[in-house]
Parts: structure tokens; sequence; C-alpha cells
């Protein structure tokens, strides 16, 4: 099955003037397209949903859209919440990092899995379920698509192997490489605290600090995936479900110099954070 000549598109994707991604509805149907990778179709509550390889697709990529962004789609029409962002685990606590284009996301959730004991739950898409008042997330990805940089840095992939795959990533503005994490996370997990990126080179040290009130909410509106716009009653129950998320999770944001020499230091906040909300604080 294609995208029907019939869809009409409600959003896109574009890169230069090149057409990469796009959302429509087909009657009653949802349709997102990827270009060149694969289309997927749903129903308004999410049910029937069914993921078709475009021809010659490359079933990595395939694999990387059905596992985090069709899923999270999927998800946003089953009245469920999902968040662009990473996330590791470290025994019963994860913990989340969202944020801007190129903030590092995909990044710092690789340096905790490889040198500070993590668990990849999410590289891009983390799928969030609100449940007794607390929260709970499940993993998705099973790699980290990393920028080349961030693979030599980590010493993921050899600079002779950095031209045999890559993804043109749609909100990191480059091509990715897939890298197998060393731990996968297999189950469920209390998130422990969520973390908002953000470069600042007059910095020469990390700083996590505590968002509160409008400040925290305004973060998780901007994180969240989303397929439908135009029903008022669908964004109020997810305005609903944001508010309860930043009422059981503490949210901060991480400023930290964009060297990525400095990466350990930025790794050891974060994993002294899990650590800390490990332990009920």
């Amino acid at each position: 099955m294609t995208a029907p000549s019939n869809v009409h598109w409600t959003g896109e994707f574009r890169e230069e003037g090149e057409l990469y991604f796009r959302v429509g509805r087909d009657g009653a149907r949802f349709v997102a397209e990827w270009l060149g990778v694969c289309t997927l179709h749903a129903d308004a509550d999410g049910t029937g949903s069914e993921l078709v390889p475009a021809p010659g697709a490359d079933p990595m990529l395939v694999d990387k859209v059905h596992r985090g962004l069709a899923r999270a789609l999927v998800r946003h029409l089953e009245g469920k919440l999902t968040l662009h962002a990473s996330a590791s685990s470290f025994g019963e606590v994860a913990i989340a990092c969202t944020g801007a284009s190129q903030a590092g996301k995909s990044t710092l959730a690789a340096k905790l899995v490889a040198g500070h004991g993590g668990e990849l739950v999410a590289d891009d898409t983390l799928a969030v379920d609100l449940r007794d008042g607390a929260v709970i997330v499940h993993p998705t990805e099973r790699l980290s698509w990393l920028l080349p940089d961030a693979c030599r840095a980590l010493g993921s992939i050899r600079e002779d192997g950095l031209d045999e795959r890559g993804s043109s990533d749609e909100d990191d503005g480059g091509l990715k490489y897939p890298v197998e994490p060393k731990r996968i996370a297999v189950g469920e997990t209390r998130l422990a605290a969520l973390v908002v990126l953000v470069f600042d080179d007059a910095l020469s040290v990390p700083r996590l600090t505590r968002l509160r009130g409008l400040d925290a909410v305004k973060q998780l509106v901007a994180s969240v995936v989303r397929f439908v716009l135009d029903e008022p009653e669908r964004n109020r129950r997810e305005m609903e479900q944001l508010a309860r998320l930043s009422e059981a999770v503490p949210i901060y944001e991480l400023a930290r110099p964009r060297a990525l020499e400095k990466l350990d230091a930025t790794a050891d906040v974060l994993r002294e954070l899990a650590r800390h909300r490990a332990g009920g604080a």
C-alpha cells in the first residue's frame, strides 16, 4: 500500500526544499509518510494500524521508524503520551533527556550506556504511561543513532566504517549512524526525572537547575510527539496528562559545554541524579 492520491496532507517536514516527512488524512484514516522509507496508515483511535515499507527501503531504517516515530504516532491516536526524548535506566529508575534539535539527546544516552552503567530505554521517542501516581516508561528503540563526531568520541564506529550506513535525521539535521548499545532495557521502569538539555559554552562544568510551574510545563509541551493538531478534546486530554506528569516527576534543565571531551562530566551529573532519585529524594 502506498499513500493514496486523495490524502489531504496537513503537515510536512522539508529540508533545503526536499520533502522528508508528511502527515494527513484519507477520509477517516490517518496517514504518515516517510519519503523513501515507509508509510503508516491508522484509524482515528489507533486501531488497524499498518506500516508499509517503500520499495527498496533499507530494512534498518524501516525498523527505526517502526519502533520510534510510527509507534509514537499510533500511541497519540490511542490517547497515550510519547515524548521526543532519549532515556537510560539504572536499576529501578530511568532518567529521560529532552531538548531542542541537536541538543545531544542520543549522544548522552549512548554515553550513559557505554560508560556509566545505564541501559538504553529510548534513543529518540519515549513511551510514557501515567499509572497510580507514578510515571512509567517503556523501551522503544534498540539502537542508538549517532552523528559521526559522537561515534568517534564514544569509539562506537571506526573512522573507515562511517560511510557504510547512515540515516538523515530530521531532528538533528545530519547523517546519523546506527550503534548497538552494550545494554538494552527489557522492561518498564519508573521515570525518576526529566532533563532538558541545553548547550552553554560559557560554562566550564555542567549546571543542573530545577524547573517549576509554567517553565516546566512549557518544556513538556514542546517535546510531545503528535499526529493530530486540530482536535480540541484530544489536545485537552494531552494537557491534562502533561500536568500530571509535571506533578509526578521533577523536571530539570542541564546546561553544559558543547565539547565532547567534557561528555563524561555531564554523564556523571545524570548518573548521580539517578542515584539521588532512586533513594526517593
